[in-house]
């Protein structure tokens, strides 16, 4: 039997004559190619629909209807979310290469002249903290700052602390940022870069002076910077040719270099006199000392004797009373 048309089926179904849509069929018409079945002839002599002719007729319309409105299968329609998921991430990404590394930095200031301006790198679309302290590691209160490209850099600072959130708002983008401290009238002066390979997301500014509300310290005009080298050490590098000595105390650890020692630990040097020391805001020593066999830690209270050997192996010593013995060794 030939289809009849899409509209022909539509007025069957609205509850037309099937016997004039079948005489249109006869007519030359046609069913559209989603019905797969031909429309039932009527069984009755009358020209009406049995219920089973009906029902025929209503499921193929329903299918009809769900093909219309659901024309992919699951698989593409699952294709089609995945595909839209992955544009909207696309589009949520900042253009632009991505920043590759994170790092975090102890950055000395001092204000000799000759003295280099300091550089931190911010990321578009991140936050960088950028926190000010003293020689100490105590943070240092802002009492106002200056950008010099505000529509390339956000600021954010809460007048009672020592910290300075900085985001990028461009991709790329250079400026410098002047910072004063409270009871300072010299600026602290930063280079802020945008755009790099790696990002800064969190930077000690460490002015090389004590801040004038700590009592009992060395005045600053007497304060001798530290060594490049120890605020590497602070930042976990040691300085290029030394040698690491092994140590028992995790929390210590000891590098010969130039015919001395330098120390880096969480706990307070007692004994010998150190040439230089740097603090850093974690909590966490740097001693440049001279050669010794031993020195003396105070750790939370606790006096701790390290004694130190060019040995390649170490042994821990005894305990007696409030004073440990740890014997230290060379690794190489």
């Amino acid at each position: 039997m030939l289809k009849v048309r899409t509209w022909v089926w539509n007025v069957v179904l609205a509850g037309g004559s099937l016997a004039a849509a079948l005489a249109f069929a006869e007519s030359g018409g046609g069913y559209p190619a989603q019905y797969p079945d031909s429309p039932p002839t009527p069984s009755a002599s009358n020209g009406t629909l049995t219920a089973a002719e009906q029902k025929q007729i209503n499921d193929a319309a329903f299918q009809a209807l769900i093909k219309q409105y659901f024309p992919l299968t699951r698989d593409q329609v699952h294709g089609f979310k995945d595909a839209s998921a992955e544009q909207k991430k696309t589009n949520a990404m900042p253009a632009g290469p991505a920043p590759t590394v994170e790092t975090s930095n102890i950055i000395p200031v001092d204000f000799k002249p000759g003295h280099v301006m300091p550089v931190i790198r911010i990321a578009a679309a991140s936050v960088s903290s950028i926190i000010f302290t003293d020689k100490a590691g105590k943070i240092w209160p802002i009492l106002s700052y200056t950008i010099g490209d505000p529509d390339a850099f956000g600021v954010q600072w809460n007048k009672s602390s020592g910290v300075l959130m900085v985001q990028g708002k461009k991709l790329y983008g250079q400026t410098n940022i002047g910072v004063i401290l409270q009871g300072m009238d010299i600026p602290v002066m930063i280079t802020i870069l945008l755009g790099q390979n790696n990002w800064d997301y969190l930077d000690y500014v460490q002015v090389q002076q004590y801040m004038p509300s700590d009592q009992g310290l060395e005045a600053p005009s007497s304060v001798t910077p530290a060594p490049p080298y120890l605020i590497s050490i602070l930042n976990g590098i040691p300085p290029a040719g030394s040698v690491e000595l092994k140590v028992s105390d995790d929390n210590t650890k000891i590098w010969a270099f130039m015919g001395k020692y330098e120390i880096l630990t969480q706990s307070t040097l007692l004994s010998p006199t150190w040439s230089f020391r740097a603090d850093g805001p974690n909590g966490y020593h740097a001693y440049e000392i001279q050669t010794t066999p031993y020195l003396m830690l105070s750790n939370q209270g606790k006096v701790e004797k390290l004694v130190v050997s060019t040995a390649s192996d170490t042994t821990s010593g005894t305990i007696s009373g409030n004073t440990s013995e740890t014997s230290v060794g060379s690794t190489s």
